[in-house]
């Protein structure tokens, strides 16, 4: 028997959520672009809370560090995203979760709360909270303003202090 979604057989369906999934989370990042222009610490709020909608609504189809990532992260990390996945070759690597979420899989997510301090012109630090099903979670987000809205930089969380240096290490770079 073969699922349909939507008329599509099994295969071609994901690959059209998956897709769908991606280009929703584009959507709601770009929705905060416009507000990033000013670079204010209230037009960065806003990109993060675009970037946490999805996980919020329980959608579990989220991919950051798929097609998305560019809208996300600076070009710096989704380089060394991108770099980390080639050197996987299909297999988990030095990424072996959500870095949004900072987990493997997710419950919906509540109790979002986000305190943006600047540190600069363009740049930011934001301090997120929220709860994985029972589990609270905090993470440390530095934040530069790009000409088409915020991205991310560097993510902190209690494990990985630096996702950039975790990376830029696992990758064989310095």
């Amino acid at each position: 028997m073969t699922i349909r979604w939507n008329g599509f057989p099994g295969a071609r369906a994901a690959r059209l959520r998956q897709g769908l999934a991606a280009a929703v989370l584009a959507l709601c990042v770009a929705a905060s672009a416009a507000a990033a222009e000013s670079a204010t610490p209230a037009s960065a709020e806003a990109f993060l809370r675009a970037l946490y909608a999805p996980y919020l609504a329980g959608d579990t189809k989220v991919s950051p560090t798929g097609r998305a990532a560019p809208a996300i992260f600076d070009r710096r990390l989704t380089a060394l995203i991108r770099k980390d996945q080639a050197n996987a070759k299909g297999e988990v690597g030095a990424l072996d979760g959500d870095p949004i979420c900072d987990c493997q899989d997710f419950e919906r997510l509540t109790e979002l709360s986000i305190k943006v301090r600047p540190t600069g012109p363009g740049h930011a630090i934001a301090d997120v909270r929220f709860r994985n099903g029972s589990s609270p979670s905090t993470l440390t987000y530095t934040l530069v303003a790009h000409g088409s809205g915020w991205r991310v930089a560097d993510i902190a969380s209690q494990d990985t202090p630096s996702l950039a240096a975790l990376l830029t290490k696992a990758n064989g770079m310095k």
